[in-house]
C-alpha cells in the first residue's frame, strides 16, 4: 500500500502536466492565428487558381489546428481523471 505522500506527489506531477498542456493549447492557438494571417496575405496577393488553392489551404490549416487543440483538451481531461483516481486512492492510503 502506498503512502499519502506518494499520491500527493503524483497529483502535483499531474497538475504540472496540465499546466504544460494548457500552454500547448495557447501556443497552438497562436500558431493558428499566425498561419491564418500569413495565408490571408497570400490570398490577397494571389490571382486565379492560386487564390482558390490558398483558400483551401487556409480552411485545411484551420481544421488541423482545431484537431490539435481538441486532442490536447482530451489529454487534459485524461490527466484530470488520473488526479481523481489518485485522490480516491489517497483516501484509503495510510
Amino acid at each position: 500500500m502506498s503512502t499519502k505522500l506518494y499520491y500527493k506527489n503524483k497529483i502535483a506531477d499531474c497538475q504540472k502536466r496540465i499546466i504544460g498542456l494548457k500552454a500547448s493549447i495557447a501556443k497552438t492557438k497562436e500558431d493558428k492565428k499566425k498561419k491564418a494571417e500569413q495565408l490571408a496575405k497570400q490570398i490577397k496577393n494571389a490571382t486565379g487558381t492560386s487564390k482558390d488553392s490558398y483558400k483551401r489551404q487556409k480552411i485545411n490549416s484551420a481544421a488541423e489546428f482545431d484537431r490539435k487543440v481538441e486532442s490536447i483538451k482530451k489529454s487534459v481531461e485524461s490527466v484530470k481523471a488520473e488526479i481523481t483516481r489518485h485522490r480516491n486512492s489517497m483516501k484509503s492510503a495510510k
